[in-house]
């Protein structure tokens, strides 16, 4: 995370994950070491974030996959999906401004908060 002072905006370092590359092979040492190099002390792009830290790393667990096997078409296939969603996520640009009066407003928030039973993930949600 970077902020340009010219534009007093806060950056995202852009991560480029190599999906395309098929010279790394995707084990889960290697998925989980991408999935490492994600910075995001605000948390504003964690709904993204989650899933590849939590969510994907429990599937690689259960599976019961050693550190270099390499992984099966299916899991391969949604890293795949996710990694594009984490690059996406990495080109957002925030005005610090803005974020900073929003956070400097006496606004009052209501939050709603669920749980999903299956894997025990909380949402939250403005209202």
């Amino acid at each position: 995370m970077r902020w340009n002072t010219k534009s007093d905006n806060i950056l995202y370092n852009q991560l480029n994950f190599d999906r395309k590359n098929d010279d790394i092979p995707l084990t889960k040492r290697e998925v989980l070491r991408q999935s490492s190099r994600i910075f995001d002390p605000l948390g504003l792009i964690s709904p993204v974030t989650v899933t590849s830290k939590t969510l994907y790393g429990q599937r690689l667990w259960k599976e019961k996959l050693n550190w270099d096997e390499l992984l099966p078409c299916s899991l391969k296939e949604e890293w795949k999906s996710i990694a594009m969603e984490i690059e996406e996520a990495t080109k957002t640009e925030i005005s610090r401004q803005k974020h900073l009066n929003l956070m400097m407003r006496k606004t009052r928030l209501n939050f709603i908060y669920l749980q999903t039973p299956v894997n025990k993930h909380m949402a939250r949600m403005p209202i």
